[in-house]
């Protein structure tokens, strides 16, 4: 009974055959052939491009001031799977005793059909939207957005890009302000994977 249990596992994983009876008597017994060797590998030489790891310098301006630093300068990183798909992390550091604040989203990009559909080596123009979260001045925030891009420099391993998003903050909480805009300028440069 284990032995044929055993016998039934090992020919789920090891590539086997059975011998067939040269004649048409009925045989008690059945052969079985196991090849031990490993199947070839069909694997292209040519590594695939996983994902673009691309840090970025970030330049943000609170559209109105309130209290607190108008202007921030930070940066952050987009982990981008296809200009259809990327996770953004900016970082905006401490200014004028505003605390450090961090904007995490998902956004969502295009090219255009009739300005190159992103095969071009320069100049691709992109638009998207984003939604994420944010942490700003201290203050958790729903973030929504929209943006406007270009990929100034595109190689198979190489990219230069420039962006530049009004990002709305709608705070949950009941005191003033309950709602921001927020600017931010981008320029990164990508890392293959």
């Amino acid at each position: 009974m284990a032995g044929a249990w055993l016998l039934a596992a090992l020919a789920a994983f090891v590539p086997a055959r059975v011998v067939q009876p040269v004649d048409d008597e009925t045989v008690d017994d059945a052969v079985l052939d196991v090849d031990d060797t490993a199947p070839a590998l069909d694997r292209d030489p040519k590594p695939q491009l996983k994902f673009l790891l691309i840090p970025h310098a970030t330049f943000a301006r609170f559209v109105d001031t309130g209290p607190r630093a108008q202007d921030r300068i930070g940066g952050g990183v987009a982990l981008m799977f296809a200009r259809e798909a990327s996770f953004d992390l900016d970082v905006l550091p401490r200014r004028n005793g505003d605390p450090r604040s961090y904007l995490f989203t998902l956004a969502a990009a295009c090219y255009s059909d009739f300005l190159g559909a992103g095969g071009r080596r320069f100049m691709n123009p992109y638009l998207g939207i984003r939604l994420g979260g944010a942490k700003m001045n201290g203050f958790g925030a729903f973030a929504y957005g929209a943006d406007a891009g270009v990929e100034l420099v595109r190689f198979p391993l190489f990219l230069v890009e420039a962006s530049a998003s009004a990002i709305g903050l709608w705070y949950r909480r009941s005191s003033s302000p309950t709602s921001d805009l927020l600017l931010a300028g981008r320029l990164g440069v990508a890392m293959p994977w």
